[in-house]
């Protein structure tokens, strides 16, 4: 399930989020499944927000401040996906006397059981790599979350960018500088037709 939530530090001083859980509200909040995401550099990001003010990844939110938190959360067995995910947030703030210290959990948020539509494929051939998509790595597409109607909108969250390579794992001919050299250039793009298969999606 990849899927991304709004975090909001409301209070004037600094929180610092420790821990953050995937849990399931029908099996008294215990923890499901298994979530790890890594920034473009292949750094683990895992529980860490993604500010507003900034393009990089803190686990400490200033006050007042707010930013975006990816989750890839992944199961042996299609079966063990619950029906419904909360999360639950253990954040510390030394500076703040009256609540120092806190666990919060999250309302229930439902999976959708919808199965999964599987494309067909968009070019002809093979030889084509998914250079830039979706999940376990936040890239320039997952990355992207715009307002949009007043709620942030992850627009580019399943987008691809496909790439073609020879044998040799070369994507261009000559130094690649002009459009015409990657093996890419002037390819047919197909429009086919999806197909549903079992699977679920957040």
């Amino acid at each position: 399930m990849a899927f991304a939530m709004q975090f909001t530090n409301a209070w004037n001083q600094p929180a610092t989020i420790q821990s953050v859980e995937v849990v399931d509200p029908a099996k008294n909040y215990k923890a499901s499944g298994k979530s790890q995401v890594l920034s473009i550099k292949e750094a683990s990001v895992t529980g860490m927000v993604k500010l507003s003010s900034l393009p990089c990844y803190f686990s400490k939110i200033a006050g007042g401040e707010s930013g975006v938190m990816f989750f890839d959360v992944t199961y042996a067995d299609s079966n063990e996906v619950p029906c419904a995910i909360a999360l639950r947030v253990h954040a510390v703030q030394p500076e703040n006397k009256h609540l120092p210290e806190s666990t919060a959990v999250s309302p229930p948020l439902k999976v959708g059981t919808r199965a999964a539509i599987i494309l067909s494929a968009p070019f002809k051939a093979d030889g084509w790599m998914d250079a830039n998509g979706c999940c376990l790595e936040i890239g320039p597409h997952r990355f992207v979350t715009n307002p949009m109607n007043g709620t942030l909108d992850p627009s580019e969250q399943f987008a691809i960018d496909w790439i073609k390579v020879d044998g040799q794992g070369k994507a261009f001919r000559t130094d690649g500088k002009r459009s015409e050299d990657w093996l890419c250039y002037g390819v047919d793009v197909l429009a086919g037709r999806g197909r549903h298969s079992g699977g679920s999606d957040a």
